[in-house]
């Protein structure tokens, strides 16, 4: 038997909160790993680096299939990494004060969150509905309801099946 429990919100856990982005950070870094070894050592490095990266895929129960389907020219390699070493290079030039932050480097005054009903600007909020997961409040789904936004969920299984 299998037994569906609902979230209790008031039983929030910090320790399980904080063991989660533990291993969302392990998971970004081992996928620089894998780039890094293919950017670093050529095609042998691209080798080991898809068989170090192809169980992760695997464990997070993505199919293989779900990103090919949308771009047969462009299979999973090792190089899509590469957007998470841009990404945390950032945020350590941030961290360090080498580089000012995102909204002080483009004179960004209003900080209403992007899903506001006062939001001024129009978003089209675009996320993977073949994880299972979401990475995104609720709230993000309503910009759909909002005058000249959208949102739209990319893959073949929908979230409504989905605790959270």
């Amino acid at each position: 038997d299998v037994a569906w429990v609902e979230y209790d919100r008031t039983k929030f856990n910090m320790r399980q909160v904080l063991t989660l982005i533990k291993m969302g950070v392990a998971y970004q870094y081992y996928i620089m790993f894998c780039w890094a070894l293919g950017l670093l050592f050529g095609k042998l490095g691209e080798f080991i680096g898809m068989r170090l990266l192809e169980p992760m895929v695997a464990g997070m129960n993505v199919p293989k299939s779900s990103f090919e389907n949308r771009s047969p020219d462009s299979p999973l390699n090792v190089h899509m990494g590469a957007t998470y070493f841009y990404f945390h290079w950032q945020v350590l030039m941030e961290m360090m004060s080498a580089r000012e932050g995102f909204d002080d480097r483009h004179k960004v005054k209003d900080r209403t969150p992007l899903y506001s009903e006062d939001h001024k600007l129009d978003v089209l909020f675009i996320y993977s509905a073949d994880k299972g997961f979401r990475l995104h409040p609720r709230k993000f789904e309503k910009l759909k309801e909002r005058d000249g936004s959208d949102v739209k969920a990319l893959g073949e299984k929908g979230m409504s099946n989905k605790i959270g």
